[in-house]
């Protein structure tokens, strides 16, 4: 389990705990965008929103769970 923490504000810290089921869920998700998308129902992410945005939406949360996957995906490019 990875914690994110986000800093809103000066004054403001959001802590997202982040399973191992929501990195697969969202990697999932991330490979299929261009063809389909993952479906939202069966997602671990579905309910979790900071604003009523969901938090799989956010640039900061997607940067820092899928970060590791994104630099293998610009090496096998590469190759």
């Amino acid at each position: 389990m990875k914690k994110l923490k986000l800093f809103l504000s000066p004054h403001v810290e959001v802590i997202v705990h982040v399973s191992r089921q929501m990195e697969r869920d969202m990697k999932e998700c991330w490979k299929k965008a261009f063809e389909r998308g993952k479906e939202c129902d069966t997602c671990s992410w579905k309910d979790v929103e900071l604003f009523g945005t969901g938090m799989c939406e956010l640039k900061e949360i997607t940067n820092k769970v899928l970060g590791d996957a994104k630099k293998d995906q610009e090496i096998r490019r590469k190759c």
